[in-house]
């Protein structure tokens, strides 16, 4: 028996409501008769052209279940998993597999081993369509998980099938193919296994963050990406002799990014790595230490770049930030001539940033001249050079997120 998906292709263009009208897809099987000759092919029914479409079937071995996608009325968005059980009497009512749908589109049902596999772009994954893995329960579906490297892509990743504990197949319109989308086998290989472990942590707290995005750059290739479970933990699979960048990021909090190899490792490493992520304080202002100017000038100096090249790095590591640049003077000199020399520097301190490649509608530059002093060295208040100093600093504060 087999069961199959029909896309009836009309000869001219049908529109509907002066709209081009979506073609909808269907589900047909056919049983093989004793002379090796295929039946007629049998409509399933919930067949429903003219209002949605039902494909990807897939019939479990004892024949009892059939499992499908559809967009038909009452799913949660894109198409749905679905699956329907064959009883004497028929089919029964299509049941949504709610613990795995999205607001996406699921794709392409298979079922191995007490394991279902299905393609989704309802995720965090790779791109496009990734390939998906979750653990049968009776009725239940528990700890869904993507595949990774080297079954998803950056494109489209779909109709994965094993046949063994270790080949199968699976379709793909990544790059370097024949066509459009082209079918590819896979043999998984007994060689070392690299696995790499961590938590993420709320640095201030030390509390562990559920749903965090944690990404996996290998220095040479493609990033993975995985959200952090309930108890702040994740896991990546690693290549051998590779170089990678790990990278933490979660809304309210700045990133943290570590590094990590795999040359020169044994057999079955498991590598730990834990990320702290520093919570945003909006408007709460960070020093920038030795940031120094010439007397009376306004330049970057050498020693100041190392120190304003810090900020550009956190900008570049969190894009969804936007900062003021505030520098500060002490309290000797005219307070205008101040207010002026203070906003110069931070002009000045903030083209450098830019110059870096950060937008400059992301960075503003303000002077506040000797308004925030840190101590009481205001004008007339004999103070020595060291309290001085701890005046004539540079800042940045976010502003935004």
């Amino acid at each position: 028996e087999v069961f199959f998906a029909v896309t009836r292709i009309p000869k001219k263009p049908v529109y509907k409501k002066g709209k081009l009208a979506t073609i909808n897809i269907e589900i047909y099987s056919s049983a093989l008769d004793s002379a090796g000759n295929w039946a007629a092919p049998v409509a399933f029914k919930y067949n429903k052209i003219d209002e949605y479409s039902v494909g990807d079937p897939f019939l479990s071995t004892d024949g009892k279940w059939l499992y499908f996608v559809s967009n038909m009325p009452g799913g949660f968005g894109g198409t749905d998993l679905y699956k329907v059980e064959r009883t004497a009497n028929g089919w029964g009512d299509p049941v949504n597999l709610k613990e795995l749908n999205t607001e996406g589109n699921e794709r392409t049902p298979s079922i191995e081993a007490g394991h279902i596999y299905f393609s989704t772009d309802g995720r965090v994954g790779m791109g496009g369509l990734d390939v998906f893995e979750a653990k049968m329960d009776g009725d239940r579906f528990n700890g869904v998980k993507n595949l990774g490297y080297p079954f998803n892509s950056a494109q489209d990743d779909f109709a994965f099938l094993k046949i063994s504990t270790l080949t199968g197949f699976l379709s793909s319109n990544r790059d370097n193919g024949l066509g459009d989308d082209d079918i590819y086998s896979f043999a998984k290989q007994q060689e070392l296994v690299f696995l790499l472990e961590g938590r993420v942590f709320d640095k201030k707290t030390n509390v562990l963050l559920p749903n965090a995005i944690v990404s996996l750059k290998k220095l040479d290739g493609q990033t993975l990406k995985v959200q952090t479970d309930e108890k702040g933990e994740f896991k990546f699979s690693l290549e051998r002799a590779s170089d990678y960048e790990l990278k933490g990021i979660k809304t309210g909090y700045r990133a943290d990014i570590d590094s990590l190899t795999t040359r020169n490792l044994a057999a079955n490493t498991t590598i730990k790595k834990d990320l702290f992520l520093t919570p945003i304080e909006i408007d709460t202002p960070i020093r920038i230490e030795n940031i120094y100017y010439d007397f009376d000038k306004s330049n970057i100096r050498k020693d100041a770049s190392i120190e304003l090249d810090k900020v550009v790095k956190i900008m570049r590591d969190n894009p969804n930030i936007w900062i003021e640049l505030g520098s500060h003077t002490d309290s000797r000199g005219n307070d205008q001539y101040n207010q002026w020399l203070s906003q110069s520097r931070a002009n000045s301190a903030v083209q450098y940033i830019i110059d870096r490649g950060i937008a400059k509608n992301r960075i503003t530059a303000k002077g506040y001249g000797e308004n925030k002093l840190l101590n009481k060295c205001a004008n007339g208040i004999k103070c020595s050079e060291e309290q001085h100093q701890l005046n004539r600093r540079t800042e940045f504060k976010i502003v935004k997120q």
